[in-house]
């Protein structure tokens, strides 16, 4: 943000903050936490809820000052004049807000990245049959190649099934025979690298099995031969793709797959 603003680009600075404030701000923290505001006394949780989003909100109101000068000193003395944290009068004699570094939490930051993915794709994949949020479904299947990923996904797996109205989650941990994959090359990340070699490489990646695949993704790395050269590969050089099963939509986002059962009973 601040980098943004030193070297002149408001424009992108405000993108920065309008994505915070839609997307994680509004549509998950204050949307998902609707009964900690409602509900229930004034008990210490409401507050830290209530505190939070003032502490969210009060610092939206510095960054986006330079860009939003009217709106945001209306909500900054707004603010103020319940909490009296600051002793400024405006929005704009505040210093420009700095990142604390102890608080920063970045396993809660990714596994929230990691729900948010999942709950997208899977709403997604409804969409795509017209099976509206309301109606239960009964399971979803994850493939997952290692243990850190389960356990991640264990601490957000209520918040996902919750989001999209599924009953459970299966996790898959070999995927032969369940989930056929597809694999082509990525010519962006190869193409600088092995231009005249390409065709034989793109011949030899097409051609892989689906055990060779499943081992790639495991190891993320496959050695392959083209042009009588030793080729390594890493996730980068290709994209992975899961087909559709029978009953089952299936949607990729870069190494995460899901499979959504859509069969109604």
């Amino acid at each position: 943000m601040k980098e943004q603003y030193d070297a002149y680009e408001p424009t992108r600075a405000a993108r920065l903050i309008q994505d915070f404030v839609t997307e994680n701000l509004s549509n998950w923290y204050v949307r998902l936490n609707r009964k900690r505001y409602w509900g229930g006394s004034f008990d210490t949780d409401k507050l830290a809820a209530y505190q939070t989003l003032c502490v969210c909100l009060e610092t939206v109101a510095m960054l986006a000052a330079p860009v939003a000068p009217f709106y945001m000193d209306k909500l900054f003395k707004d603010l103020n004049s319940v909490t009296g944290r600051y002793a400024e009068e405006s929005v704009h004699l505040t210093r420009f807000p700095d990142y604390d570094e102890s608080m920063i939490d970045a396993d809660l930051e990714a596994r929230m990245d990691l729900a948010q993915k999942l709950s997208s794709m899977i709403l997604g994949l409804r969409r795509k049959v017209n099976i509206k949020v309301r109606q239960p479904l009964n399971k979803l299947m994850i493939p997952v190649t290692d243990q850190g990923f389960r356990d991640q996904l264990e601490r957000v797996k209520s918040l996902v099934l919750n989001e999209v109205n599924v009953k459970e989650i299966e996790y898959i941990t070999g995927t032969e025979g369940i989930l056929v994959k597809r694999i082509k090359p990525n010519f962006k990340t190869l193409g600088p690298r092995y231009g005249k070699l390409m065709k034989e490489i793109g011949d030899v990646i097409g051609n892989l099995e689906q055990n060779q695949i499943a081992a790639f993704e495991n190891e993320q790395s496959l050695v392959i031969t083209a042009g009588g050269e030793k080729i390594t590969l890493s996730p980068e050089d290709v994209e992975i793709i899961s087909e559709d099963i029978p009953g089952c939509l299936v949607a990729n986002e870069g190494a995460l797959t899901v499979a959504l059962d859509i069969h109604i009973t």
